[in-house]
């Protein structure tokens, strides 16, 4: 199975243009709304990787009522989810020695 990482980019865009309701001209906030450090969100996922992507996107498919309320409070919701992410992995024993995000290609 191969993953695409700018796949799971786009469906965590959709998803947060849909769950916070942007309007037309919003749609470029949701990177800045969720809490990302940069304007391409991979950077933000190096940390946690892949795991961190797909769980940050299943959040929003899957539970778009807990991610409109903790985006209303004053956490970074991506920073939030990638470290809980990786703490999880941590725990798990599934963390990787020098894997980057941003090393791997789209196939």
């Amino acid at each position: 199975m191969v993953i695409s990482y700018s796949k799971l980019v786009q469906r965590m865009e959709a998803g947060v243009v849909e769950v916070l309701d942007l309007k037309d001209g919003e749609e470029k906030k949701w990177v800045e709304i969720l809490g990302f450090q940069t304007a391409t969100p991979l950077s933000d996922f190096r940390s946690g990787n892949v795991l961190s992507l797909i769980l940050t996107v299943l959040l929003l498919e899957l539970h778009p009522n807990i991610v409109k309320e903790f985006v209303k409070t004053s956490l970074p919701y991506a920073l939030c989810s990638i470290h809980c992410c990786v703490a999880v992995g941590e725990v798990l024993g599934l963390k990787k020695e020098k894997a980057s995000i941003e090393e791997r290609s789209d196939e």
